[in-house]
């Protein structure tokens, strides 16, 4: 399992061969987003064929903090996605360097 930082997500954002995905209650992510898919953990394994074509990609996940997104990493590798990470400090941390960098 990979775990990178906020900066670290933030620089691979601007490439065009990732998907971020937020893996919070849809509340949640109605509440604070930065736009990406919201895939919640527990309907992920009704989603993960939606996933099919980024299966040789890069996927990084993030919740609030990481706990639920080391859960859907783990089930997303087991099937069978190869270049899978989560965000330390999730969107908790995101969040934190965004409001930094204004």
């Amino acid at each position: 399992m990979k775990t990178i930082t906020a900066e670290e997500f933030q620089n691979k954002c601007t490439q065009n061969d990732i998907l971020a995905i937020d893996v919070r209650e849809e509340w949640e992510y109605a509440e604070y987003n930065i736009g990406n898919r919201n895939i919640p953990l527990y309907s992920l394994p009704d989603q993960i064929h939606t996933l099919e074509l980024y299966k040789n990609k890069t996927i990084i996940l993030y919740c609030k903090s990481g706990n639920r997104s080391k859960l859907a990493m783990k089930y997303i590798e087991e099937n069978g996605f190869t270049n899978v990470a989560d965000v330390k400090g999730g969107i908790t941390a995101i969040r934190e360097l965004l409001e930094s960098e204004k």
